[in-house]
């Protein structure tokens, strides 16, 4: 089994897939496409364009948990994963009744190694 990074990986990923919307209780499936770059060994990683470079925030395993967070006060809950083995990628953030779930596969961009 090929991992999609390894250990010492950096690169560029391009993330596709479905989202689910979800607003006053109706639900909306749309096609979407993210860029990231990816520094396991670094623990970094950024939306691209890079305008932020952000701390992965954990890891286990083949799961990178690129971000989590929570605010109880607002009834919101956000997270981004990435299995390092599949390549299986997840985004979510939920409010309440509204917000997004991201699912999808990630690749390495042809050509962008960071």
């Amino acid at each position: 089994m090929q991992l999609l990074l390894t250990s010492t990986a950096a690169m560029s990923l391009v993330c596709s897939g479905t989202e689910l919307g979800l607003s006053k209780g109706r639900t909306e499936t749309v096609p979407f496409e993210i860029s990231y770059r990816v520094d396991v060994d670094g623990s970094r990683w950024s939306v691209e364009p890079c305008d932020e470079v952000k701390k992965i925030r954990s890891r286990e395993s083949a799961l990178l948990i690129l971000y989590e967070g929570s605010n109880p006060r607002l009834n919101m809950h956000a997270r981004t994963t990435l299995d390092l083995i599949s390549g299986a990628f997840e985004d979510r953030l939920l409010m309440g009744r509204y917000g997004f779930i991201r699912r999808g596969r990630c690749e390495e961009a042809a050509g962008k190694k960071l």
